[in-house]
């Protein structure tokens, strides 16, 4: 279970099997909450295989990198660390992906994927098992709402899209426990991340259109012989 005994937490933490599960939020990680994380990891450290890391935003700093990558050499001693996946929202930013890069430092086998693309992230940990990857989705989006402050929602089994893991799904059984502001600042936030998505696909689109007017060029073969000697 989650070592995180803070009121407010930043990020929780869990093991699912020897998959090891972390859900970074969208404030800065505490050091105070970095140390537990330290802790509870050298406890388990020796039937973690993998890592699932989910993050909205958020990833350790450069002293808390250095923090872990500490606590690793100590317990690990020499033996190879566990693969990481890190999965963050369709469209992050190019500051989310320059964390990615610095955290691949601490972890060389650390690789970034879009939680649109899932699969590729399970097929790179090696977790091929369905009911598996349906519970440590159940999971990361349990330790999400703890973050936001919610009750859990209903499990991805009875999600009705993949979308449904992550970002946007079952409003109405998050409705009650959630304040009806955050609600309104979590359909703005999808609704911006829609928009922006939406323009880069018409950019795409456009990009690839052909523009109307433009004369195609005719093959010698096709031209008009010219005339020698002048006007007859």
């Amino acid at each position: 279970m989650n070592g995180n005994t803070s009121s407010n937490p930043t990020f929780l933490w869990d093991v699912i099997g020897d998959v090891h599960i972390i859900v970074c939020g969208d404030r800065p990680l505490t050091d105070d909450e970095v140390e537990m994380y330290c802790t509870y990891t050298a406890k388990h450290i020796g039937r973690i295989r993998a890592c699932f890391c989910y993050t909205d935003k958020e990833l350790p700093n450069q002293t808390q990198r250095n923090r872990l990558a500490k606590m690793y050499d100590t317990h690990l001693k020499g033996r190879k660390r566990a693969a990481m996946a890190v999965v963050f929202p369709p469209g992050s930013n190019i500051i989310l992906r320059s964390m990615l890069v610095a955290l691949s430092w601490i972890n060389p086998d650390s690789q970034g994927f879009s939680a649109k693309d899932d699969q590729d992230a399970f097929r790179y940990l090696e977790v091929s098992d369905p009911s598996v990857q349906g519970r440590i989705w159940d999971r990361v989006r349990e330790l999400r709402m703890r973050l936001a402050g919610g009750t859990v929602p209903k499990p991805a089994s009875e999600a009705s899209t993949a979308t449904d893991h992550f970002d946007r799904a079952n409003y109405a059984t998050m409705a009650h426990a959630l304040t009806y502001e955050r609600l309104i600042k979590i359909r703005e936030r999808n609704a911006e991340r829609d928009r922006r998505e939406a323009e880069r696909e018409k950019r795409l689109t456009l990009a690839s259109t052909p523009k109307p007017g433009l004369a195609k060029t005719r093959p010698p073969s096709e031209l008009p012989a010219t005339k020698k000697g002048g006007a007859t």
